[in-house]
C-alpha cells in the first residue's frame, strides 16, 4: 500500500486545565505615546532664533560696536542654528 493511503496516528488533544489562570495569562501593556514637551523647549527655540536674527539685523544696521564685522553674522547664524536644533526636540 502507498504511503498516502496509510492511516495516520491520531493526535492527542490537549486537555483544558482547570483552576487558577491568573499566573498564566500574559500581561498586556498599553503603549504610551510620547511625553509632552516641557514649555522651556519651544520658548528657548524661538528665543534663540529671534536673538540670532536680531544680532544679524543690528549688525547690518551698524548699531553694534564696530558693526560691519563678519563675526556678528557668524554669531547670529550660530544662535539661529542652535534654535533650530532645539526645535527638533519638540514632540
Amino acid at each position: 500500500m502507498p504511503k498516502s493511503q496509510t492511516s495516520r496516528p491520531k493526535q492527542k488533544t490537549a486537555k483544558k486545565k482547570t483552576g487558577s489562570r491568573l499566573g498564566q495569562e500574559p500581561e498586556v501593556q498599553v503603549p504610551q505615546g510620547p511625553k509632552a514637551t516641557p514649555l522651556y523647549i519651544p520658548v528657548a527655540s524661538i528665543g534663540t532664533i529671534v536673538a540670532g536674527l536680531l544680532i544679524i539685523i543690528l549688525s547690518f544696521l551698524e548699531v553694534l560696536p564696530q558693526a560691519p564685522q563678519p563675526q556678528y553674522n557668524l554669531v547670529g547664524l550660530f544662535f539661529m542654528t542652535f534654535g533650530f536644533v532645539i526645535a527638533t526636540q519638540i514632540k
